[in-house]
């Protein structure tokens, strides 16, 4: 079975001023207590800069995840503006025919209504140098 470990209970032999009071295993057991002391601090400060780091890395990587799940609306919304874009185009040229048609028109109006305008004022002078002749010479 196991061992049972047993401490004394009386006070440990007092040592006589010949006897030194540590042996060298007794320095070579505390000098590995220290190094073990030392050892765990340095661990324990790996330990929490492998958690700032994993903070860090986490937050990176929840960017990115958002970034990415982004791209594809990003892509949807870019197609979107395109087809509106071209829309807007068309619709654009088809404007810009219909305002040359009513341009057009316009212009062959003006060009009437300036023959009109030509015509009546030599009607009006034919017929008042009718009237002017016929009122005069009579």
């Amino acid at each position: 079975m196991g061992k049972v470990i047993t401490m004394p209970s009386s006070n440990p032999p007092a040592v006589s001023s010949s006897e030194a009071p540590f042996t060298p295993t007794d320095f070579h057991n505390m000098s590995m207590v220290v190094n073990i002391y030392h050892s765990l601090g340095r661990l324990t400060e790996a330990v929490n800069n492998l958690k700032d780091d994993t903070k860090s890395n986490s937050e990176k990587i929840e960017q990115l995840i958002q970034r990415t799940i982004a791209i594809p609306n990003i892509e949807k919304a870019v197609e979107k503006n395109a087809k509106d874009v071209n829309e807007v185009g068309r619709r654009h040229d088809k404007d810009i025919k219909e305002l040359e048609k009513i341009a057009h028109t316009a212009s062959t109006f003006g060009k009437i209504a300036l023959v009109l305008i030509g015509s009546s004022v030599v009607l009006a002078i034919a017929i008042l140098t009718l009237l002017y002749h016929h009122l005069v010479f009579k």
